[in-house]
């Protein structure tokens, strides 16, 4: 149901931004090349009409944000689901000798202070660099939204412009190949992390960059499907009472249509009929449900909770 890689400590690579909007960080050159050609020139491709299996993976790391008044470690989290049959090339950057891109995914969440915003479509896709080219030797796994995914989107009152982090494995050890990882185990290679929210005042048409580099981030995969078959299953296990039965599986079938609604309110009355069904196993643990397993509930009940993304 859940798997997850931490990113180790950052290492600084070679290359510079356009000072304007680095302002002389040291980037990878994966983010390098992906900051400009966004900026110039932005994303584009055609959405994928088809519905896709429901994979998620989810990015957790830590942002300064005094510069639109937030703090210096302010949490960032990045959800994002896509199709693992996305054809070679098939994002905008489309693919070279050692990168590919795949795209466009199914929707991004990106929550930060208290903020959730969800893009999807043109705009968004994944890039996978083996050895990625002959200045900036690395592998790296890049993630980003851009225009038009980002149109009419904001951040802390500004126009959002564009979302990229980068996992960064100056080893060459994270890939053999550029094809699209569906787990996340290739993370555990990544020696950093480079993570940019750009944003745009309307008023003044300034840009605001925002970035990150700090040595702990998280690569975690779920799937809110696997977890409810799991949570399912493990209560035909347990050949309960037919009417506690039922109310427990009623609690969590509300809980899988509130999470299917887009809005903050919808994800807000998933969590709390989840918290339910907490309530529910805690009130039987012990007598009706032996302790090892209504912890096993619970404990993949509260790990959704966690992982739900507050919208999207």
């Amino acid at each position: 149901m859940f798997a997850g890689s931490t990113i180790g400590a950052s290492r600084e690579s070679s290359g510079h931004f356009r000072n304007a909007l680095a302002r002389r960080r040291r980037l990878s050159g994966a983010t390098a090349c992906l900051l400009a050609f966004t900026t110039l020139t932005g994303f584009g491709a055609p959405a994928r009409a088809d519905a896709s299996p429901h994979i998620f993976f989810q990015f957790t790391t830590y942002m300064d944000t005094t510069e639109v008044g937030g703090g210096p470690y302010t949490p960032l989290r990045i959800t994002y689901q896509f199709d693992p049959s996305l054809a070679p090339g098939s994002g905008a950057s489309g693919s070279g000798e050692r990168y590919t891109s795949y795209g466009p995914l199914d929707r991004t969440v990106i929550e930060i202070s208290g903020q959730c915003v969800v893009v999807s479509g043109s705009g968004t896709e994944i890039i996978v660099f083996n050895n990625a080219g002959t200045t900036f030797v690395e592998d790296s796994y890049a993630v980003t939204a851009a225009s038009p995914a980002t149109t009419g989107k904001t951040l802390f009152g500004l126009d959002l412009d564009l979302v990229l982090f980068v996992l960064i494995d100056p080893d060459r050890t994270m890939f053999t190949d550029t094809s699209l990882p569906t787990n996340v185990q290739f993370a555990q290679d990544a020696e950093g992390q480079q993570t940019s929210i750009l944003l745009a005042d309307p008023a003044s048409g300034r840009d605001k960059l925002l970035f990150s580099d700090f040595p702990f981030a998280q690569l975690l995969a779920y799937s809110p499907d696997e977890i409810m078959a799991g949570l399912s299953e493990k209560i035909g296990s347990l050949h309960l009472n037919p009417g506690i039965s039922n109310s427990l599986t009623t609690t969590l079938s509300k809980v899988v249509g509130y999470s299917s609604g887009s809005s903050t309110k919808d994800r807000q009355k998933a969590k709390q009929e989840l918290q339910r069904f907490i309530n529910q196993v805690s009130g039987l643990q012990g007598n009706v449900i032996k302790d090892a397993d209504a912890n096993s509930l619970i404990g993949s009940a509260s790990k959704w909770i966690d992982t739900m993304p507050a919208c999207g």
